[in-house]
C-alpha cells in the first residue's frame, strides 16, 4: 500500500492548483490513496482548508495535520508530489519515501526566492514529471537530469470550454487579450486596430464570462512568457478562436502549441504591421483561418484521455 500527497497552495483558484486536484482524483480512480496537501506559502505545516468551490467536483480529501502526514503506523509507502514553484518545501517534507517534482512550468520555479537549487533538486528528487516539452528540454539540457527520471504528465482544460463553438457568422470583430501577459506588446496593436475591431481584456471575469467572450471573438493574442503549456490559449482555441503567439517558453515548441508557424512570431515588437494585417485578415476571413486550428482543437479534445493514461503510467512507474 502507498499514499500520495500532492502539495498545492490553499484557497487558490488557478490552473496549477486545479491540476493538482485533477491528479489527486485520477490517482484515486486508479485505486490509489491520494490526498491534497494544502500549504500557505510561509509554513510547512499543512493547512486544514476546504477546496475552492470549483474543485469540489473532484471529490478529493486533504491532509489536516503534520502528524497525519508523518504517521507511518499503517505501513504505507509515502510519496510526495511537489510543484516546481514550491521546491522550498522539499527539504522539510523529505520524510516521504519518494519525492516527485512536477514541472508544471519552468519560469515559475525561478520566481520563488526561497527555491531549492537545481543541484539539490537533482539529488533529492526520485522522479520528475513534465507538463510540457519546454520543461523536458530544460531538465535534459540545463539541469542534466537523466532521461530515465523524466515522465510526461500534462493536463487538460476544464470541459466547460469548447462545449459549443459559435459559427463565424455569429461572431463579432473582436480580439481577446489577457492584459497580465505581454500587454505592452499587444497595446500598439490595439491602438492601430481600434477603428476596425473591438478588444476584450480577460479581467475580473468568472469562467462563464470568459467563455462567452471567447465564443463571440475571433482571435486571441498572447505575447506572454508561456512558462508552461498555458491553459488560456487552449481554452480560446477550444472555443473557436484563432491563436497568435510569440515564441517564448513553451510557445516555441510545436509539441506544446501545435499551431501553424504563420501564427507564431519570434519578435512581435518588430512585426507589428505584419501581425496587424494578420489580425484583420482573421477577422475578415475567419472561417478560412479557423480551419488551420483544427489539429490544435482536436489535440485539446484528446488531452483528458491522455492525462489519465499518463497518470496510470506514472502510478505504475513510481
Amino acid at each position: 500500500m502507498r499514499k500520495f500527497y500532492i502539495l498545492t497552495p490553499a484557497r487558490v483558484r488557478t490552473g496549477g492548483p486545479e491540476l493538482c486536484h485533477q491528479m489527486c482524483a485520477a490517482l484515486n480512480a486508479l485505486g490509489e490513496n491520494a490526498y491534497v496537501y494544502y500549504e500557505d506559502g510561509d509554513h510547512d505545516e499543512p493547512v486544514d482548508a476546504e477546496p475552492v468551490e470549483d474543485y469540489l467536483r473532484y471529490g478529493t480529501e486533504h491532509v489536516k495535520s503534520m502528524e497525519e502526514y508523518l504517521d507511518r503506523s499503517d505501513g504505507c509507502e509515502h510519496i510526495l508530489i511537489c510543484p516546481e514553484a514550491r521546491t522550498r518545501h522539499l527539504r522539510p517534507l523529505s520524510t516521504a519515501d519518494k519525492m516527485v517534482l512536477w514541472w508544471m512550468s519552468v519560469d515559475n520555479y525561478f520566481r520563488d526566492p526561497d527555491r531549492e537549487s537545481i543541484e539539490s533538486i537533482v539529488e533529492m528528487v526520485d522522479l520528475h514529471l513534465v507538463q510540457s516539452e519546454y520543461a523536458r528540454q530544460f531538465l535534459l539540457k540545463e539541469c542534466g537530469v537523466d532521461e530515465s527520471k523524466i515522465i510526461y504528465l500534462s493536463d487538460y482544460i476544464n470541459e466547460d470550454y469548447g462545449k459549443f463553438v459559435l459559427p463565424g457568422e455569429y461572431r463579432k470583430q473582436i480580439g481577446i487579450v489577457n492584459p497580465a501577459k505581454g500587454f505592452e506588446v499587444v497595446k500598439p496593436l490595439i491602438e492601430r486596430t481600434v477603428n476596425r475591431m473591438e478588444w476584450i481584456p480577460l479581467v475580473k471575469m468568472n469562467r462563464e464570462e470568459v467563455i462567452v467572450s471567447l465564443q463571440i471573438g475571433k482571435v486571441y493574442v498572447d505575447f506572454g512568457n508561456h512558462p508552461g503549456k498555458d491553459r488560456i490559449p487552449r481554452e480560446a482555441a477550444a472555443c473557436g478562436c484563432c491563436i497568435i503567439t510569440n515564441k517564448k517558453g513553451s510557445a516555441a515548441y510545436y509539441e506544446d502549441v501545435p499551431i501553424p508557424d504563420q501564427y507564431k512570431f519570434e519578435n512581435p515588437e518588430e512585426s507589428i504591421e505584419e501581425i496587424e494585417a494578420l489580425i484583420i485578415d482573421i477577422c475578415e476571413n475567419y472561417e478560412a483561418h479557423k480551419k488551420n486550428f483544427e489539429v490544435y482543437r482536436e489535440w485539446i479534445k484528446q488531452e483528458k484521455d491522455h492525462f489519465f493514461e499518463d497518470v496510470k503510467l506514472f502510478a505504475d512507474r513510481i
